[in-house]
């Protein structure tokens, strides 16, 4: 449709070994009108930090 919505979800991830990664990026969101899918949700942007290991 042509709301102008829109998610954007950047990530950057760094592998410290073969076993243990982390990443950190965001979650934004936007529209055009405050009813739309993604525009409702333009106050809720955030960010997050990940770290994980895998076995």
């Amino acid at each position: 449709p042509s709301d102008g919505d829109y998610m954007l979800n950047p990530e950057i991830k760094y592998n410290f070994s073969d076993h243990v990664w982390a990443a950190i990026g965001a979650n934004i969101f936007g529209g055009g009108e405050k009813w739309s899918q993604f525009g409702q949700l333009d106050k809720n942007d955030n960010i997050y930090l990940q770290l994980r290991y895998e076995f």
